[in-house]
């Protein structure tokens, strides 16, 4: 859960807090609170903060509208003023800003100390990002080591999860494989965290094995759907991520299954990045034949099928340079069209018949039996799955 404006004023009511303006910016997140008394000191905010200021180094209402200003430029979540000799009262014009630009801005009386109050955020923010470490390494720990309980039933329940849920993991890939920085995942994370928010509980983000990963409990089938739609809407405020790739595991029966969803995820993801499935196909449950061939874990069978297959085509592409395999794959796709085939592949359909002749020759298969065609098409969707 990540910590909000309002998450972080229900700690200090008791001080004496009263909101101005910018109620609708109450579900901004917040990632630290700092003290800033001056213009120029905005310029320190990395974003996301709460200000806090006396106001002593602010001379005027002018003044002060300036520096709220700067604040929202600077990407700060929340502003509080301590009302006392250096600021009187809050500008109409200061209250009028930030209702506009739905920056929540908030005044307390002289007699609440700040340092109090930068103890009570500093205080929530650190247990809450501790909390979001904990429960990553717990479900990291239940996917990489689902025989050691020990290592996640415990923490699980302290966190708020009921190993008893059924549980998904969701992979996103923004950069096709290639690796993102620590502070621009925890950017994207924060950005999706804070939108999904919202809406949604029981889930946690982070990074894993070098993917978004994302892990949901307790969503049936339509929520979980639901979910990851609003994930991929959510996608489209990240720059860049017009080319994500998302894979959904299947939903599991406990959170001892959540290694199967895990890797059931990995392998849509990698079906897509590899161009094997259209892109809107996320889903385990939706891999058809793919489902079975993914869970096959005795590498011999898979060998022995291609080696009874397609092996002779492969044997012969890499010693003469050819594409007798791409060719089978076309044809196939396209339900043994010739024409569509020399069209995609934009060659002369003799050329096409030459090397199904020639396939023929090397497999000993008629690619005019069903049966035939069956298992060529499943030893293409094997090499999928190996690749």
């Amino acid at each position: 859960m990540i910590v909000t404006v309002k998450r972080l004023i229900e700690q200090v009511r008791h001080l004496d807090i009263t909101l101005l303006a910018g109620e609708n910016g109450m579900d901004q997140q917040v990632t630290w609170c700092q003290l800033v008394e001056s213009i120029p000191a905005t310029s320190f905010l990395n974003g996301y903060e709460i200000a806090l200021c006396t106001g002593i180094g602010i001379k005027s209402a002018d003044e002060m509208l300036s520096y709220v200003k700067a604040l929202k430029k600077n990407k700060a979540s929340a502003v509080l003023l301590n009302i006392g000799p250096y600021i009187e009262s809050v500008p109409e014009s200061v209250i009028d800003y930030c209702n506009s630009v739905d920056m929540p801005l908030f005044e307390v009386p002289w007699k609440v100390h700040l340092a109090e109050m930068l103890r009570i955020f500093t205080y929530t923010i650190n247990r809450e990002d501790r909390n979001q470490v904990e429960i990553a390494a717990t479900f990291e720990n239940a996917i990489s080591f689902h025989s050691q309980e020990e290592l996640y039933m415990i923490s699980l329940r302290t966190h708020g999860y009921d190993p008893s849920w059924r549980y998904t993991v969701i992979l996103l890939d923004l950069n096709q494989g290639h690796s993102v920085s620590d502070v621009e995942s925890d950017k994207i994370i924060r950005i999706l965290s804070q939108a999904l928010e919202r809406k949604w509980k029981n889930y946690c983000i982070f990074v894993f094995n070098g993917h978004f990963t994302l892990v949901t409990g307790n969503y049936n089938r339509q929520e979980l759907h639901d979910f990851v739609d609003d994930v991929k809407r959510y996608l489209k405020l990240i720059p860049d991520s017009q080319n994500a790739v998302i894979g959904v595991g299947k939903i599991t029966k406990s959170i001892r299954c959540l290694y199967k969803s895990y890797n059931q995820a990995a392998a849509v993801q990698k079906l897509q990045i590899r161009g094997k499935v259209p892109a809107d196909d996320i889903y385990y449950e939706d891999m058809g034949v793919y489902k079975i061939l993914m869970n096959v874990s005795d590498d011999e069978i898979l060998n022995d099928y291609i080696e009874n297959s397609i092996q002779p085509l492969i044997d012969y592409d890499k010693k003469n340079n050819m594409d007798t395999v791409k060719i089978l794959r076309t044809y196939l796709e396209h339900n043994g069209s010739v024409q569509e085939t020399a069209d995609i592949l934009f060659v002369h359909r003799n050329t096409i018949n030459y090397r199904l002749n020639k396939i023929r020759e090397l497999t000993g298969m008629d690619l005019s039996d069903f049966k035939c065609r069956l298992q060529l098409q499943t030893a293409l969707m094997i090499l999928d799955v190996r690749e």
